[in-house]
């Protein structure tokens, strides 16, 4: 129950205060640990899942929504899609071949309070997932002992800022760090899997740096998903019978926020 009344116990506090004046600007602090306790209920339907592996079959993953990319926030899933890198084995044949997102699913969601911010922990399933190696087109014939990829302990963080959004309180995601170790390991000693490593290492980098925080960024900040959880804030805002207070501004500082808000 504390975290679902923070913002209601503290607005009634400055309530009462200016019970005779209507309309009163007024200036509130509540602390990231206060907040996460506020949003972990709220987020608690969040989920990710990574996935881009090629459907198989005539029709492929059309009728199959499980063979797809998504995050979930707020009740809703947004797709998500990260490109494909192919790449030969430099002389070796026409083949092209690509590594591939293979059903990581997150298993655990976690609002944690730190001193400059406050973060939604992703972890995943598996402590030890895997990328694969598959053929993207031509005639591949080493797509079997190219290097496997490990990510092990895998996790995505994601800052958060708490943000105005019309006359309430949303999150605006201001930075993501993919976690985790990445580890190439070669099923055999070979050519095939050395010529392959590099190519594998260079879509861990773009994965891990770009594709991922790229697409999480894109969605999590569209208006629609700013909008559900500004509605998810809202009834944290009202007073009862005297109405809902308005944010005015939000500022961070000092693990915590100033929030300054007009009273009904």
């Amino acid at each position: 129950m504390r975290g679902m009344s923070v913002f209601r116990r503290i607005c009634l506090a400055v309530a009462s205060l200016f019970c005779c004046a209507g309309g009163y600007a007024a200036e509130l602090r509540v602390s990231f640990v206060e907040l996460a306790a506020v949003l972990n209920p709220i987020l608690d339907e969040t989920g990710l899942r990574l996935h881009n592996v090629p459907s198989e079959g005539i029709l492929g993953g059309l009728f199959d929504p499980t063979k797809t990319s998504y995050v979930k926030f707020g009740g809703t899933e947004v797709p998500l899609e990260f490109p494909v890198t192919k790449f030969p084995l430099t002389g070796i044949g026409n083949g092209q071949y690509a590594y591939y997102l293979n059903d990581i699913n997150s298993s655990s969601i976690r609002v944690e309070p730190t001193a400059k911010a406050l973060v939604l922990a992703i972890r995943f399933e598996s402590n030890d997932a895997e990328l694969v190696s598959s053929c993207y087109s031509g005639t591949c014939g080493f797509a079997s002992v190219l290097p496997i990829v490990h990510w092990r302990r895998p996790q995505v963080r994601l800052h958060l800022t708490p943000s105005r959004f019309d006359t309430g309180i949303t999150l605006t995601v201001s930075k993501i760090i993919v976690g985790g170790r990445f580890k190439t390991v070669c099923r055999a000693s070979s050519l095939f899997c050395l010529l392959g490593q590099s190519a594998a290492d260079n879509y861990i980098n773009r994965l891990r740096k770009r594709y991922i925080p790229s697409q999480l960024l894109k969605q999590l900040n569209a208006g629609a998903a700013r909008e559900t959880i500004a509605a998810r804030l809202s009834p944290y805002l009202n007073l009862g019978g005297s109405g809902r207070v308005s944010i005015r501004k939000i500022a961070v500082a000092n693990g915590s926020i100033r929030v300054r808000f007009k009273l009904p």
